[in-house]
């Protein structure tokens, strides 16, 4: 259990040169005017967004609000956590060689780029698998209004493309397990709130995961409790602050 709520050949004759320059220029010209932005206000931010050729977004029909700052920081402290201990180098995969994450009770997953691109960077460049694959599960459908599950998808295809592939679905993990999974990240299991059973959640949670499984949590007291269902699942839990 972690808390990211805590946080860590040789140049061309000029004769050439000169006379490709004026196509050059146009062709540079005409990728530019298919190439736009948009100014969005988040949380009192200015935050450019562009689209087009080349940029992260086709048009602005793909947007999604970026991930708060300070989240985005505790996120990517917990995965270097895990990078630098090792954690991330062993990970089982499946028999075609690829890396599955599991992303439970994910809700509208604000960090999929920043863990998209993480991944690209410290495990698929450098571990090898031959393709990731993230499946995030929610028990409601963050599909709609501001949870933009499709633009994600599409996000992560069109910057890594056949590498990395993300999907998420409406899932009751208090009734079924999500899919085998080699990584699990489980962010902020609302344990200490409602009625949700999340003895049978974790279950689920950590009996699909093969190979290591993180639960963050905010507050300690949600640690706390987290720590104590796992235990008393079984598992070996070892508690680490963000640092």
């Amino acid at each position: 259990a972690a808390a990211p709520g805590v946080a860590p050949a040789a140049a061309p004759a000029a004769k050439l040169a000169t006379a490709c320059a004026p196509a050059t220029a146009q062709a540079q010209s005409a990728t530019s005017a298919l190439v736009g932005s948009a100014v969005m206000n988040i949380d009192g931010r200015q935050v450019e967004l562009r689209y087009g050729p080349g940029e992260d977004f086709e048009s602005p029909a793909d947007f999604f609000s970026p991930c708060h700052p300070e989240w985005e920081a505790a996120y990517e402290g917990m995965l270097w956590w895990l990078e630098e201990r090792g954690l991330l180098k062993d990970l089982p995969l499946d028999a075609q060689s690829v890396l599955h994450v599991g992303l439970p009770f994910c809700g509208s997953v604000p960090e999929i780029p920043g863990l998209a691109r993480f991944l690209a960077a410290q495990v698929l460049a450098k571990v090898g698998p031959r393709g990731i694959r993230l499946f995030g599960t929610d028990v409601r459908d963050w599909g709609g209004g501001h949870g933009y599950w499709a633009e994600k998808v599409k996000f992560v295809r069109r910057k890594y493309g056949p590498a990395i592939a993300a999907e998420f679905q409406q899932w009751d993990l208090a009734v079924a397990p999500p899919p085998s999974n080699g990584l699990t990240l489980a962010i902020h299991p609302e344990v200490t709130g409602g009625t949700a059973p999340w003895d049978r959640i974790l279950a689920n949670v950590l009996g699909s995961c093969t190979g290591v499984c993180i639960i963050a949590t905010f507050r300690e007291d949600e640690m706390e409790v987290t720590r104590a269902i796992c235990q008393g699942l079984g598992a070996s839990v070892e508690v680490c602050e963000n640092p």
